[in-house]
């Protein structure tokens, strides 16, 4: 993990513009990973027990989240 964060340091101080998408990458993967269940994986995620709350609190803590960064955005530009 160190050797990875160092190596990751080194090259968005050295070839920041081809590491970016690199991560963007990993983060689109991940959740693709994440959010689509794999049929085949005896641990995969399994959306059969979710309710109408559920979504909807994932839904409403999204927009709370999106909600959140706009307004740490605007704190950090005031503070600048």
């Amino acid at each position: 993990m160190l050797l990875f964060s160092k190596g990751m340091e080194y090259f968005i101080q050295t070839a920041h513009s081809r590491v970016y998408p690199f991560i963007l990458g990993l983060v689109i993967a991940s959740t693709v990973l994440i959010l689509v269940p794999n049929p085949y994986a005896t641990e995969a995620i399994r959306y059969e027990n979710v309710t109408f709350i559920t979504v909807l609190l994932s839904v409403l803590l999204f927009i709370a989240g999106v909600l959140l960064r706009f307004w740490m955005s605007k704190l950090e530009e005031k503070y600048k």
